[in-house]
């Protein structure tokens, strides 16, 4: 992969995500991700960090944390939590909000996602667009 991304993935993507999204009225988070979830003994015991909250479409969320997922990690954990959270939610998120999170990502995340981590993780920066390009080409083919 040469980064993120190509033009002409870019403009499908673009297209793809400018559908009509799911009409849904759900308290989103506007920040849902992993560093805004708190456990306790394996257990999720609260989320925070909510002035970004709002009604709106759950795939926002789900996608924005999907491309945290994959801006940290990899691909995989981003495709393996999008089916973790709709069988755990009992629902099929809108795959046209979740693409409209995942084209936020720009080159400008390699500069403050450091500052966000903080040292707590180890940090590919080099490797981040690439990841982002293959959720990108992942969520592409699940509304395809």
């Amino acid at each position: 992969m040469t980064g993120w991304p190509t033009r002409g993935l870019r403009n499908a993507a673009r297209q793809a995500a400018a559908g009509p999204l799911l009409e849904e009225e759900v308290l989103v988070h506007g920040d849902y991700q992993h560093f805004n979830v708190l456990w306790c003994d394996h257990r999720l015991s609260g989320v925070v960090d909510w002035p970004n909250a709002a009604t709106g479409n759950r795939g926002s969320d789900v996608g924005h944390c999907r491309l945290n997922l994959a801006v940290l990690f990899d691909a995989r954990t981003a495709r393996d939590y999008l089916a973790l959270y709709e069988r755990a939610a009992g629902v099929r998120v809108d795959r046209r909000a979740d693409l409209q999170e995942l084209l936020c990502f720009d080159l400008e995340w390699q500069r403050f996602i450091p500052h966000q981590i903080a040292g707590r993780a180890s940090l590919d920066l080099a490797g981040m667009p690439d990841r982002v390009v293959e959720t990108v080409r992942d969520a592409l083919d699940g509304i395809g």
